[in-house]
Formats: C-alpha cells, structure tokens, sequence
C-alpha cells in the first residue's frame, strides 16, 4: 500500500512537470536565439570598427596627401599621415565615449564572469538594455548627489564628477579639474582605475567600506538591495494572503498558496525548531521561518535569467544575516549560557581562561562566520558555473568570429545550464534549510537550561 501510494504521488508530480515542458523548450530556444543575437553583434561591431578605422585612416590620408603637395616634403608628409592617422583613431573611438576592447579583454571572459555576479548600481538585462537604479553618493567635499544611474549612458559619460564601470559607481579623485558641472564623453580603462577624456588620464577612487575610506560615501539602492526588497514585498504579500486565508476559513483544509506554504511550515516548525529548541521554541519560530524563506526567496531570485540577482552571492548581505542571528542568541543567552562561555565551572583556573577566548571566539566569530561565508560560497560557486557554461557560447563561436560555433555553444551550453538550474533551485533550497538549522541550533545552545541530576 506505500509503494503504491509512492508511485502515484511520483506519477502525480511527473503529469505536473510535463506542463512546463512548454516553457523549457521557450527557454532553450531563447538561449540559442541570444547566442546567435550575441555572436551578430560582436561581428558587426568588429566589422564596424575596423569599418571606422578605415575611414578615418583613409580620410586622413588623402586630405592630408593634398595639403603636403603644397607645403611639405614627402618625409614630413610620412610623419605627419601617421601621426594623424592614430589622432584621427583614438578621436572616432572618444566619439563614441565608454570603454573600448582590446582583443585581450574581449577574451577575458573571467572578468565578464565577475562583473556580472558582483552587485552593481544598474540591472544589466541583455546588450544596452539595462533597468537603472537610484544612485544615493554623498562626497565630503561637496555634499550630497541623487540621480538615476541611466544618467551615465551605460558608461560612456560622466555625470557631477562620477563615472560607471560595469554598473559600478567610482568617483574621480577631486582636485584632479575633472568637469564636476557637465557630462562629458569617458573612457575607463579595463580595471577601473583611470579614466580617459580625451588624452587626460584621471584617477579613479571606489567608495568609502571597511576595508578603506575614500573621499566618499556609496548609499545607493544596488541589484542586491532591490533583490531584498523584491523578496520583502513578495514574502508580506504571500503571508499576509495566507493568514487571510486561515481567518476567513478557520479549520478548514488549506487550498490554493495556503496549501503550499503550510506543509514546509509545519515540517520545519515540529522537525527542526521545535526539536532543537524546546518548549521555548514558539518564541524563535517567526524569526527562524522569516530567516528561512527570506534566503529561499533571495536564492530563487538568483535564478532569473538576465537579472543578474545575486543577493546571498554577495559578503555583505550574509554577514548582515550572520549579525542578525548573532545578536538573537547573544542577547537572548542565559545565565546558564554566558557561564559556560566567559568561566566556565569546574576547570583549573587558568584553564577558565583558556576556554574563556576558545568559547567567546566560537560563538561570537566563528559562529556567525559559518552561516556568512556558507551560504556565500555555495550561491556564488553556483552562478560562476552557470556563467562558465554560458561563456561556452563565445569558446565556441571563438569571441564573435564564427555564427555556427556560436550556435553549437548555444546549444551545448543550454543543457548545461539547464541543468545546472535544476541543481541550484535544490541547492537554493538546501542552503535556506542549513542556514536556519544552524541558527536554530545555536539559539538553542544559547536559551538552553542547565540539567541537573536527579537526587538520590
């Protein structure tokens, strides 16, 4: 009778995966499409740039061929042609402003990789198509800067003294006579240190954090501070739709999202808090049940293609979360609980004060850094090989030169990362799930009430 019902409830669960066979296939198609629209693209552009150099290496040379007729000798004309030439270059490339390739970086897909996964100021779609983000800067000199990051023209300008590189806010070190009161046409160059107007080089400083202060202060709304207010509003409006649902029909069986939400809330609430902690396990279960399914949420949103969130990718967001369940177990410990960790009972005295920095370091560092580099390193680890797989796209097309290498790459690529998806939507899962088991048990550890033996 269990092996039956086992097998229908597999069945079941298979009849509902076909229905988004439908979008798997959208989906692929969509990838390979965008390969094809990727490999198109870097050929035109290669095209078009050699197309310019000609150009303007052509026109030079023959206005320049006539003038030197009538005043200069064919070895200055020699000198000055070229010296024009490479004037007549770098000027069309300035034209268009932003930062242009070399052919190293164009194969330095690594940094692609990177840059795509770290958090930035804009949400990158696909090509030029971005969703700009408000960008908050507060310089000492000069006080505060609110505009959206669209201003920046997807790094081709400067806006009040700031410039983007790869969605990424840096401001030119002030008192340098770069332009504060204009936008001008820039260059940043592959790293992000300089920029170019013109044939001025200026230098670049990032914004003030904990490993240096600079001249200024980044508040600005990022991908990853999006991404927690996304998966806010997403968790209020389910919950409040859930507990809405239980007020107008108490005691009846759930339905609809209620039904979806109830099982993983019960499972969690009687196999893992309630065990773990004990009779004191009401008093946690809100904030655990928040911890978990705002992670699984963040996770979730990490899977949308083009997006680019990577929320729980990024150090400073799981070490807020570390603080937070920090702070929950620290300032809810017991007596029994800080005892143990700063003198702990019935050791030698310099024994106490060896487990003393052994017991504070494990509950107030090591601890926290557990649940802040665990999640990080998993969630991150995970986008690197999808977006690994993806650049199979460009390996194969060889970066822009070959259209059925392109598509090969897009089809190989696609089953990949179509699997691998699958095993990060697990992973996303499981990594909300150790997160709050690890915090639950440490609350646990904290709250816990001594046991005394029994008298005889």
């Amino acid at each position: 009778m269990i092996f039956k019902n086992a097998v229908t409830k597999v069945l079941k669960m298979l009849k509902n995966i076909t229905k988004y066979l439908a979008f798997l296939l959208l989906f692929a198609l969509l990838f390979i499409a965008g390969s094809v629209v990727a490999q198109d693209h870097n050929h035109k552009h290669d095209k078009q740039e050699q197309h310019n150099h000609d150009d303007h290496n052509g026109h030079d040379h023959d206005a320049h061929k006539a003038h030197d007729h009538a005043k200069h000798d064919a070895k200055g004309h020699e000198g000055h042609n070229h010296g024009g030439g490479a004037h007549a270059s770098g000027g069309g490339h300035g034209a268009h402003g932003g930062h242009v390739q070399t052919e190293e970086e164009k194969k330095d897909y690594a940094t692609t990789v990177m840059n795509h996964i770290n958090d930035a100021n804009e949400i990158h779609i696909l090509g030029n198509f971005t969703i700009p983000l408000p960008c908050i800067l507060y310089a000492k000199d000069k006080g505060l800067d609110v505009f959206m990051s669209s201003k920046f023209h997807h790094g081709h300008n400067s806006y009040k003294g700031y410039v983007s590189y790869h969605g990424n806010v840096k401001r030119v070190k002030p008192g340098m006579g770069f332009p504060q009161d204009k936008a001008v046409d820039v260059h940043v160059d592959h790293f992000g240190k300089f920029v170019t107007v013109g044939t001025k080089k200026y230098p670049l400083e990032e914004a003030s954090a904990l490993t240096g202060m600079s001249s200024w202060f980044d508040f600005s709304i990022s991908k990853a501070v999006t991404a927690m207010l996304l998966a806010s509003f997403l968790l209020f409006f389910i919950f409040r739709k859930v507990a809405r649902s239980y007020q107008s029909a108490p005691g009846t069986a759930p339905k609809g999202i209620q039904a979806v939400f109830e099982p993983i809330i019960v499972y969690l609430t009687d196999n893992v808090i309630k065990p773990i902690i004990g009779p004191k396990y009401i008093k946690y279960s809100p904030f655990l049940l928040t911890l978990f399914f705002f992670i699984l949420t963040l996770n979730l949103l990490g899977l949308i293609p083009g997006f680019g969130f990577n929320a729980t990718g990024n150090l400073a967001v799981t070490l807020a979360l570390a603080v937070i369940t920090l702070l929950v177990y620290v300032f809810n410990g017991n007596k029994h609980y800080w005892e143990h960790m700063l003198w702990m009972p019935g050791l030698p005295f310099p024994m106490k004060i060896l487990m003393a920095l052994i017991e504070g370091a494990s509950n107030l560092i090591l601890k926290p850094a557990t649940l802040m580099l665990r999640l990080f390193a998993n969630i991150t680890g995970g986008h690197i090989v999808i977006l690994s797989l993806v650049g199979l796209v460009w390996a194969f097309g060889n970066f822009g030169e070959s259209l059925a290498g392109g598509l090969l790459g897009g089809f190989v690529s696609t089953i990949f990362v179509l699997f691998m998806n699958v095993l990060e939507l697990l992973v996303g899962f499981l990594q909300a799930f150790i997160f709050m088991t690890l915090a639950t048990v440490y609350i646990a550890q904290a709250v816990e009430e001594p046991h005394h033996e029994a008298q005889h």
